[in-house]
């Protein structure tokens, strides 16, 4: 089947475009410029970059500098992005050049085509509605992706922290369960003293329980925005009204309490708090494989767990996992050769 296309232009030249696409040649030149990992924009991120848009939109329409009905088109183009309608249309690679121009274009000629349709103007008739002019008042991609990156952290932490919660009850749970079953302790992997399981596991849900109060306290990094720096900080091609309440539109968008970056020059140069969330990130993975002491993580992978079960010092399997309650079931489909007893549990009958 023949596929109609529609001629577009940037400052390089003309380029034709499907006809019935949502992104245009801006985009569509970056993916093909930018073929580097074949992944695309994450789902969350487009929808912030959405809300983003959303907020910019009604600011300057406040402002004065938007026509109500091109402003109330990009709003409502933006809600249909945001509930994942036109995902297919982001089509740039999720490692581009530049400071993330491609993502931020893409986004632009999409809410752009369809607010020109909402309209009753046909795609790619930029008159109507501009990508720049219009979509990306009063913004730069250099305080437009940063804003979107925060949001998009303070999305993806909100699941990590409720399945960091149920695991932290689980844990406390278990160590009550088990707080009856005596088993070896050890240091550097040698026999140390006794100790009850229900500690060991204690001892686990307090370490999830305080990399959720680092994450928790990180997320107040992610509250303070460059909206409004546009290219370098210096605000230029925004209006005073813009400046003042672009953050507050955005917050009330999003339900953040985001608050404009006090030196928006240094909050457009730097991304310190990106390297906070992922260095507490990376303490809680850290913490979830340590072997220092072997007490301190026996039971949190199935390599661990078959180990403690198989420990010769002490005897063949030291504990019976007839006593730790299905613990053993965690075990049922180990992979091959992983662990010191390469996937095998040994309940007690098997041990006698």
């Amino acid at each position: 089947m023949k596929e109609y296309m529609r001629l577009e232009s940037d400052s390089i030249g003309t380029m034709e475009v499907p006809e019935d696409a949502y992104y245009g040649v801006q985009a569509l030149r970056a993916k093909e410029n930018f073929p580097i990992t074949g992944t695309r924009l994450h789902p969350v991120f487009i929808k912030n970059l959405a809300k983003i848009k959303r907020a910019a939109a009604i600011t300057n329409r406040k402002a004065g500098r938007l026509k109500p009905e091109i402003a109330n088109a990009i709003e409502s183009a933006c809600n249909e992005v945001v509930c994942g309608m036109f995902d297919k249309e982001f089509i740039v690679d999720g490692i581009q050049g530049g400071a993330g121009t491609s993502a931020n274009m893409n986004m632009n000629e999409v809410i752009a085509n369809r607010a020109i349709e909402m309209l009753c103007g046909k795609k790619g008739d930029y008159t109507i509605v501009h990508p720049n002019d219009h979509i990306n008042m009063a913004q730069s991609t250099n305080d437009v992706i940063p804003t979107a990156g925060k949001l998009t952290v303070l999305d993806l932490l909100k699941p990590l922290d409720k399945s960091l919660s149920l695991l932290t009850d689980a844990l406390y749970d278990k160590a009550a369960a088990f707080d009856h079953i005596v088993k070896i302790g050890r240091t550097q992997l040698e026999d140390a003293v006794p100790m009850r399981l229900g500690q060991t596991f204690h001892s686990y849900a307090t370490m999830i329980s305080r990399d959720r109060d680092r994450l928790t306290k990180v997320r107040t990094e992610m509250y303070p925005v460059n909206m409004g720096a546009t290219a370098i900080g210096t605000a230029i091609n925004t209006s005073p009204f813009y400046l003042d309440n672009i953050v507050p539109t955005l917050g009330k968008i999003t339900g953040y309490p985001l608050t404009q970056a006090d030196d928006l020059f240094d909050a457009t140069e730097n991304l310190d708090g990106f390297v906070r969330v992922s260095r507490d990130k990376k303490s809680r993975t850290f913490s979830s494989n340590s072997k220092k002491k072997s007490h301190f993580a026996d039971f949190l992978t199935e390599q661990t767990l078959d180990f403690v079960l198989h420990r010769l010092f002490c005897g063949l399997a030291e504990m019976d996992t007839d006593d730790i309650g299905g613990l053993a079931d965690l075990l049922s489909d180990s992979r091959a050769s992983g662990g010191v007893g390469c996937g095998i549990v040994h309940s007690k009958s098997s041990c006698k």
